[in-house]
């Protein structure tokens, strides 16, 4: 009977531990990078792509993000500001020629497994894009690339 209840306890607990380890956390975003990180236009335009660093395996790879060229200027319509974000390179255009540096901006939210469709708070979008003074904030993180036109 001991061996019974022995045998019965480890089953339960292998399980728990099972369980716990696959449902409680999701994969997070620890890291976003742009590249190029610098790169001059070529014809008005350059492609750029975005890389994460993940919590769980893949540990790296090709992140899903929202892109943000600027300028053109950038004016936030409400209080939250929605995107759809995509595995695909970003291809970022020259306005004007000569402009001055174009800044191209990665967003994604922390939680790697989040919808595709994403609203950033407006505060947050400010910090992370406009004023560049978080790369992380609100659930969402950030990396930039600079592009010069011709």
């Amino acid at each position: 009977m001991a061996r019974f209840n022995y045998l019965a306890f480890f089953s339960t607990l292998v399980l728990l531990v099972v369980a716990g380890c696959g449902s409680g956390s999701s994969r997070q975003v620890q890291a976003l990078s742009v590249s190029p990180a610098s790169v001059a236009a070529t014809n008005g335009s350059a492609p750029f792509t975005a890389m994460g660093t993940f919590s769980k395996s893949p540990m790296s790879g090709t992140a899903r993000v929202a892109w943000v060229q600027i300028p053109p200027a950038f004016d936030p319509p409400s209080q939250t500001i929605g995107f759809t974000t995509t595995d695909q390179p970003f291809m970022a255009q020259c306005m004007v020629s000569p402009s001055p540096a174009i800044t191209v901006f990665a967003i994604t939210p922390v939680d790697a497994n989040a919808s595709a469709d994403i609203s950033i708070p407006l505060g947050t979008f400010r910090d992370l894009v406009l004023t560049r003074t978080a790369t992380q904030e609100g659930g969402f993180i950030a990396a930039t690339a600079q592009m010069t036109c011709p």
